[in-house]
């Protein structure tokens, strides 16, 4: 059976996790602050004000309907006042925005495989770019992106329907497919399929039967794109209308919490804002204080009981 070994990650330096592309039980995605912005801010704010609560006279936080110029996301009551504050993600490689596209792809790639061929069983199809870290085709012009898709949604096709028949026949699981063409070799390197076991459900968007993974939305990063981010995000915040920032990230996307921390604490070492906050979310929210008061600490604040389901 095909399963992702977490081969070196080029980007981290690091190896990446063991883990197949289903399970049992039905999938949810490791974050859960909404991808809609404003229902976002709603619950990045949340957490932070039901975090400090016992620490802060706090009493609730309102949503700014007006954010434009630099100005508040939300306002958090503290004290009697109105507190502007900023909400901001912290991700690296536009990691977010490729996921999205990936998804989207993904489904569209789905639907148009099954309709040429209606697999019977689920199954799960890999397309794997050279570099998955990056959007293939991203920068070619839309008439020959389509082009190129289109060739290799052909040669996905011709590959699936070849290998149905072997797949049926244990213990042939999993089929792949180096790809030899010229003009796609460029950009893709090969097309996997595995059944999904019954009982299991696949990570991946679907279009009845068959799910597909678009593998260019890996959250790798290293030093430089850390450095590149926070330099980017510092420009586009400090200054602003705000007196509180705060940073958040999805911590399953993250290596090292700590290096983020140091990184963050020593970009936004001067800055406009009266205090800084790094929020972590996975199944529980780490909260770091970066600047309090106008004193930099790196201490977490309060870290949430975990969800139950």
């Amino acid at each position: 059976m095909l399963v992702n070994l977490g081969t070196f990650d080029k980007k981290s330096g690091r190896k990446g996790k063991f883990g197949f592309p289903f399970s049992r039980g039905r999938y949810t995605p490791p974050e859960f602050i909404p991808d809609d912005t404003k229902k976002g801010e709603v619950a990045v704010a949340l957490a932070f004000v039901s975090t400090i609560l016992p620490y802060r006279n706090v009493t609730g936080f309102r949503l700014n309907e007006n954010d434009a110029n630099k100005g508040a996301d939300v306002f958090v009551f503290e004290d009697g006042k109105e507190i502007p504050v900023q909400i901001s993600r912290l991700t690296f490689n536009y990691f977010a925005r490729r996921k999205k596209i990936a998804e989207n792809k993904g489904r569209v790639f789905a639907e148009l495989i099954y309709n040429e061929i209606p697999v019977p069983f689920i199954v799960h199809i890999q397309i794997m770019p050279q570099d998955s870290y990056s959007e293939p085709l991203k920068n070619l012009q839309a008439s020959q992106r389509n082009k190129i898709e289109k060739k290799l949604l052909q040669v996905a096709i011709e590959f699936v329907k070849k290998s149905i028949p072997l797949l049926q026949q244990p213990p042939y699981e999993h089929q792949q497919y180096w790809i030899k063409e010229t003009e796609l070799k460029k950009y893709f390197s090969s097309i996997t399929i595995q059944i999904v076991p019954k009982g299991f459900y696949s990570h991946h968007p679907n279009y009845k039967s068959i799910h597909v993974e678009y593998a260019f939305s890996n959250s790798g990063y290293n030093d430089a794109d850390v450095k590149k981010t926070l330099d980017k995000m510092y420009n586009r915040k400090n200054e602003g209308l705000s007196e509180t920032l705060i940073l958040w990230a999805n911590d399953y996307e993250l290596f090292d919490r700590d290096a983020i921390v140091e990184a963050i604490v020593k970009r936004f070492a001067e800055t406009t804002f009266n205090e800084i906050f790094f929020l972590a979310f996975h199944e529980n929210v780490h909260i770091w204080a970066i600047k309090q008061k106008g004193a930099l600490v790196t201490e977490i604040v309060k870290s949430q009981p975990k969800r139950t389901h």
